[in-house]
């Protein structure tokens, strides 16, 4: 894909970022990554913004998760699918944990729902069936952008938009399934075979 192309989208995804239409900005980035990418695209955004907190070993593992397709990547062993749901669970359980608090701690659980969508994502890339909600990518933007704006720091925000729209990534002129089992993408008729 051009350059020129690649900054075309950019500039579409800072418009609905700065109008606060997060979803569609999501949506406009994440289906330009192609699914091999989209862990260690994830990965990437993850390990950034969890440098905010102290080491939570479940997040690390969703880091660790995304960064191994070798180990992880289209097995059809019910073992392997279940130990790899197994990361969005343990980090579920430490989100529900800080729900039930009295009063949160706004950055360490939007990084929490942050990991929990890069090990959806992580999981659909792989490849294995029941696969997590279709725009679990989209919404890794969304919530980047909660916690940009609760750091409230020009450095952060200015790193986070560079690690976000890393151009290296964005490759697709046209969307591809996020995975093979998606009922949303044997629905829409607008992605390529693959």
């Amino acid at each position: 894909m051009k350059s020129s192309l690649k900054q075309a989208i950019i500039r579409s995804v800072k418009h609905s970022w700065e109008i606060g239409n997060l979803v569609e900005a999501g949506r406009l980035l994440y289906e330009r990554i192609p699914r091999a990418s989209r862990p260690l695209w994830g990965a990437d955004i993850l390990e950034f913004a969890s440098q905010r907190i102290s080491k939570v070993p479940e997040i690390q593992n969703v880091i660790a998760f995304a960064r191994t397709p070798e180990e992880w990547a289209n097995s059809t062993s019910r073992e392997k699918r279940s130990n790899a749901h197994n990361f969005f669970d343990a980090v579920r359980r430490l989100t529900l944990e800080e729900d039930r608090k009295d009063q949160e701690d706004k950055l360490y659980i939007n990084v929490l729902l942050l990991a929990e969508n890069v090990a959806k994502v992580t999981y659909n890339s792989y490849g294995y069936n029941a696969p997590f909600d279709h725009d679990a990518g989209w919404w890794i933007v969304a919530i980047l952008k909660s916690i940009v704006d609760i750091v409230n720091d020009i450095d952060f925000s200015a790193t986070a938009w560079k690690v976000l729209t890393n151009e290296a990534y964005i490759e697709l002129e046209t969307p591809t399934k996020c995975n093979p089992y998606c009922t949303t993408c044997r629905w829409q008729k607008t992605f390529e075979i693959e």
